[in-house]
């Protein structure tokens, strides 16, 4: 079966540091260490067999930029860079990160997987090794922002996405299907990965321990790209990140 190795590559393609202190799952802090040695698949993206239990992990990528025709604009400047030959002008591109759009993001994309869950589930039970084992569905959910860090506004603390309450609100509409969620952040070569069963992270809401994200913003708020149709030496990228004075 063909396969598109997303969740090999991302593991090639950078410096994982694994945070398995967000939830209190034993379970689900073994797959965080264990995911990388996972069987690639299509349809979900890759599974792991432990003892009794198969654990399928479904891949996908969000973003703090805004989309436009249902690309992310960063994507859209990193392919005028590889394809400039084919530009009638040099283009600009300003990059405006928001947590509004990360949620909005993770909602079209979980949406969309999910009309496709029980058919992860049918493709994994006919794997011969699979077929006897309890199953178990992972969103594997990677904030592609180039630097996706998120703090609290006016701090330059760093949190752990999975504690905005609106995120965890979406994530927890497919508590039926999903029993865990993995989620990357990080920058252009490291990445942060981390991850909860989804009862975890409904008790945490639950007790209150979760975040309000109108409360939280990107730590680099802003970039302007700019591609060169002739010479890629005069390429530009700037990027903004705001300081508070008491800081």
């Amino acid at each position: 079966m063909d396969t598109k190795l997303e969740i090999d590559r991302f593991f090639k393609n950078y410096v994982i540091t694994i945070d398995d202190t967000f939830g209190n799952d034993k379970e689900l802090k073994m797959v965080l260490n264990y995911i990388r040695n996972c069987n690639s698949f299509e349809k979900p993206d890759g599974y792991l067999l432990k003892k009794n239990s198969v654990y399928a992990i479904e891949h996908f990528q969000i973003s703090q930029y805004k989309l436009r025709k249902n690309q992310d604009v960063s994507r859209i400047a990193k392919g005028s860079q590889k394809n400039r030959e084919k530009m009638n002008d040099d283009r600009n591109f300003d990059l405006e990160p928001s947590v509004h759009n990360l949620i909005v993001s993770l909602e079209r994309n979980l949406k969309s997987h999910s009309n496709s869950f029980q058919s992860y589930k049918t493709n994994i039970l006919n794997i011969n090794d699979c077929n006897e084992k309890g199953y178990k569905l992972i969103i594997f959910i990677e904030d592609s922002t180039e630097s996706g860090y998120i703090v609290r506004n006016r701090e330059t603390k760093i949190i752990n996405p999975l504690k905005l309450r609106q995120l965890a609100e979406i994530i927890l509409k497919y508590k039926t299907d999903v029993w865990g969620v993995i989620y990357s952040y990080g920058n252009e070569k490291n990445k942060i990965l981390t991850g909860c069963t989804l009862k975890d992270l409904e008790e945490q809401m639950n007790n209150g321990k979760l975040f309000d994200s109108n409360d939280y913003v990107p730590f680099e708020v802003g970039k302007n790209i700019h591609v060169s149709k002739l010479d890629k030496t005069k390429d530009s990228n700037t990027i903004k990140i705001k300081f508070n004075e008491h800081i």
